[in-house]
């Protein structure tokens, strides 16, 4: 058997000719080609097969087979003598987009304690032959139920490559894998505050071609319905408080010292994140122990410094230089050299806890407090209170003498003019 032109195909008369007859059956699709059948030396042109050898929504149609018995006549030309007709049936090809579906498990909402471990199953079907397909598979998370940013958690490749998103770190606390014919897990061994979200399954496949290349296309790509993940975490209070320690009046020029006194109640090892905002206070503003400082983009809060869970330090500049330690469990110091006006404003603290997981590494708990604010004013310097008097005393003395001057000056030329006259 073999094809002939119009997806005909066809088995032709073997041997008939040493016999003067033969038998000939074909197989069309009744839309494609009319009743009336070459002759068993007249063939059409053969169709390019498919790539992948499936089939494509073009083969859909009806299907009938039909028989013809020929004879040879004297003349050496083939007749048609017979001619039987069965019909086989329609054939119906769905395009790959009508028929794949993708679908999360769990669906609809999980909730775990922090810590505890995730794992979500992402479920492909209405692929066809999975021998001659190829698979993409990324797990995505958008941090909440809105129309937030959406980033990639980790990715399957086609050749089984597993690579990991935004973090990278997960890479040693998670795994994604093929579990089964369409199947794809993504577990997370140690889940944390920060991989709350909602999870998305988004699969691309490349129909008939089981190893893409990296610029390849997919064929058609799906996501699943999203799976809200949200973590309770472990019971963490903190709270802190911001002071400027006492001591003698601060100046321009002085070393300024502003502390934060961090109280954190949890269970297990912990470490704080510190860090110090500023804003410069308006001609009006708010007495001490207003609301606390909250860092705005564009706004008058700033950071100023911050010191990190693994005790590193960060300066977000200032003008002045300026540096942060820790003093004590609990005691943080940041201190400014050299104060200029240009510091004066009003001063807070922002505490953050980390905690430690099984694994060793450290996460944030997402619990944190902010610190009331405190003012730095600077005070005047000796000299600069004497400089006003001492212009002041200056200018009034060369006013002073410059009058005496011109006044002698005056009367003295008066004088001589009178005696000029009198002569």
């Amino acid at each position: 058997a073999e094809p002939d032109g119009g997806g005909v195909v066809r088995a032709g008369p073997g041997g008939g000719r040493r016999a003067g007859r033969g038998l000939r059956a074909a197989v069309r699709r009744r839309r494609d080609r009319s009743g009336e059948e070459a002759g068993p030396g007249r063939r059409g042109p053969r169709p390019v097969p498919d790539e992948d050898g499936g089939r494509r929504p073009g083969d859909s149609g009806a299907y009938v087979c039909e028989a013809a018995q020929w004879i040879l006549d004297p003349e050496g030309v083939w007749e048609r003598i017979a001619l039987r007709t069965m019909d086989l049936g329609t054939l119906t090809v769905q395009p790959l987009a009508d028929t794949m579906t993708v679908a999360t498990t769990p669906r609809g909402e999980v909730s775990l304690l922090a810590e505890s471990p995730l794992s979500l199953t992402c479920e492909v079907g209405g692929v066809g032959a999975w021998s001659r397909t190829a698979l993409q598979v990324q797990w995505m998370r958008r941090a909440g139920e809105g129309a937030g940013r959406v980033m990639e958690v980790a990715r399957l490749s086609p050749d089984g490559v597993v690579t990991w998103g935004d973090d990278t770190s997960r890479g040693a606390g998670g795994a994604v894998e093929k579990v089964g014919e369409g199947r794809y897990s993504l577990r997370l061994f140690s889940a944390y505050p920060t991989d709350a979200g909602v999870y998305l399954c988004v699969v691309s496949v490349y129909a008939g071609n089981p190893s893409p290349g990296p610029a390849t296309p997919p064929t058609v790509t799906r996501r699943s319905e999203g799976v809200s993940v949200r973590l309770q975490t472990k019971e963490v209070s903190v709270s802190t408080v911001a002071e400027i320690p006492p001591g003698p009046l601060l100046k321009r020029g002085s070393t300024v010292s502003v502390l934060c006194n961090v109280s954190v109640t949890t269970g297990g090892p912990f470490r704080v994140e510190v860090q110090w905002l500023m804003r410069r206070e308006a001609p009006a503003g708010g007495a001490e122990g207003a609301e606390p400082l909250e860092v705005e983009e564009g706004g008058a809060t700033r950071p100023l410094a911050a010191l990190t869970h693994d005790g590193l330090a960060r300066f977000y500049g200032n003008g002045s230089e300026v540096s942060v330690e820790r003093l004590a469990a609990g005691c943080y110091r940041l201190r400014i050299h050299a104060a200029q006006p240009e510091d004066q404003g009003l001063y807070g603290c922002l505490a953050q806890v980390w905690a430690q997981d099984p694994g060793g590494a450290w996460r944030s708990t997402g619990a944190r407090a902010e610190s009331d604010r405190v003012r730095v004013y600077l005070y005047s310097r000796a000299t600069d209170l004497l400089l006003i008097p001492l212009v002041v005393g200056v200018s009034s003395a060369l006013f002073v003498g410059v009058f005496i001057v011109a006044t002698v000056t005056c009367c003295f030329m008066n004088r001589l003019a009178r005696q000029r006259s009198q002569k």
